[in-house]
């Protein structure tokens, strides 16, 4: 988890020192600020560190970064250049004027340094390659997700002999593709497991008061299976036979067995339909199988299949970064947004802040959101970091 972020001269112009461990119960945190003071370039800061693109901070001015992980820090430095690491046919390059930058692991506890390495601005070649292996090995062990302003279309690039082609891709349509093939997996394997010639083989005799308890706690589970096409519309559980003790154990272990492997899947199905449903996409419905993934119809009188280019663009905005955030975040996740309130309703940026708790508590993600507006998270200032405010601190009154 991420704990700390302290940035030195970001531009040449602002230091800023976020402690994001402020509440563990509520692992949200908002940055503010105007325009200009970095909200966007933090994001890329953590995600760009998280990538191992360590070429990002090339061009990027500042002095010094500190990211500390719970046990962990991560410190990129600039450091002069000296004229022996410049080939001649970069010394004029500008990026060699901020210095090469030296990348340290060290361990919080004893600040002893475990790992570094250097880079040369211009120069892919780094020192000590042995000491950035180590380094990227830590961070690609720490999650993230980032969610940027320009998420609308899914670029999409090919060879096609020298040519590169590229192609943008609608993504409400892409992640609809995603969650239907989501769904075909798990019903081909639920089927599977709910097979008839399962029965011959698991035999586990069980008394008719166990039966119908183990029974009722299943009912639930099976008809969510049933209502999203998950599992055949005919399988239900018999009625309790006392010849047949052992066969009415292998049907609750069959279905206990189907019930547990859909229900990680359900679980996020049923939160992104609910998010969606109660933020009532005017006039329109959702529907979600197997066989679309999920879909939207008119309330019209022909209930009209709408594409995903159909919607408005706050809707398309407010599905895609619910639909990610659920289904495309590792749990445990550190998730960047970049100014989630783009094209939404007033109302719908009130619900922001109750939307993304619901999703960090399924997904157990720690969550970092840059941000304009005070609608997203509630007014409630306690959990924001103004960018301005930290670069121009208040003088106490003498």
């Amino acid at each position: 988890m991420l704990n700390k972020l302290k940035i030195k001269n970001l531009f040449g112009l602002y230091s800023y020192d976020f402690d994001f461990l402020f509440c563990k119960e509520s692992p949200i945190r908002f940055i503010t600020g105007p325009n200009g003071y970095g909200k966007s370039t933090i994001l890329g800061i953590l995600s760009h560190l998280l990538q191992c693109d360590f070429m990002y901070f090339e061009n990027l001015p500042f002095e010094e970064i500190q990211i500390s992980f719970d046990e962990k820090l991560i410190v990129i430095s600039r450091i002069p250049v000296e004229a022996s690491d410049i080939r001649e046919d970069l010394s004029k390059k500008s990026n060699t004027k901020q210095g090469k930058m030296r990348i340290s692991l060290l361990n919080i506890s004893n600040l002893v340094k475990e790992s570094s390495f250097e880079i040369i601005p211009g120069i892919e070649s780094v020192k000590d390659n042995s000491g950035r292996l180590e380094i990227e090995m830590f961070l690609r062990g720490e999650p993230h997700y980032f969610i940027g302003d320009r998420r609308l279309l899914k670029t999409n690039s090919w060879m096609n002999g020298s040519e590169v082609i590229k192609s943008s891709d609608n993504v409400v349509n892409h992640n609809a593709e995603d969650l239907k093939k989501r769904l075909e997996n798990c019903r081909e394997q639920i089927n599977s497991i709910l097979s008839i010639q399962n029965l011959a083989v698991d035999f586990s005799p069980v008394v008719e008061e166990v039966y119908e308890n183990r029974k009722a706690v299943l009912t639930s589970g099976l008809k969510r299976m049933l209502d999203y096409g998950l599992a055949k519309g005919s399988f239900e559980l018999p009625a309790y036979q006392p010849m047949a003790d052992g066969l009415m154990g292998s049907f609750l272990n069959m279905a206990e067995n189907a019930v547990g492997f859909a229900t990680p899947l359900l679980e996020k199905v049923e939160l992104f339909k609910n998010i969606i449903e109660r933020s009532d996409f005017v006039d329109k419905d959702i529907q979600i199988s197997p066989d679309y993934g999920y879909r939207f119809v008119s309330r019209n009188q022909d209930r009209t299949l709408l594409d995903g280019s159909d919607l408005s663009s706050g809707e398309q905005h407010f599905l895609i970064q619910t639909y990610e955030l659920i289904f495309n975040a590792q749990k445990g996740s550190l998730a960047l947004i970049d100014e989630p309130e783009m094209s939404f309703h007033i109302i719908w940026q009130m619900d922001f802040l109750r939307n993304i708790r619901e999703i960090a508590k399924l997904k157990g993600l720690q969550c970092i959101v840059a941000t304009h507006s005070p609608q997203i998270f509630d007014s409630m200032w306690e959990l924001t970091s103004d960018l301005y405010e930290m670069s121009h601190p208040q003088k106490e009154d003498e």
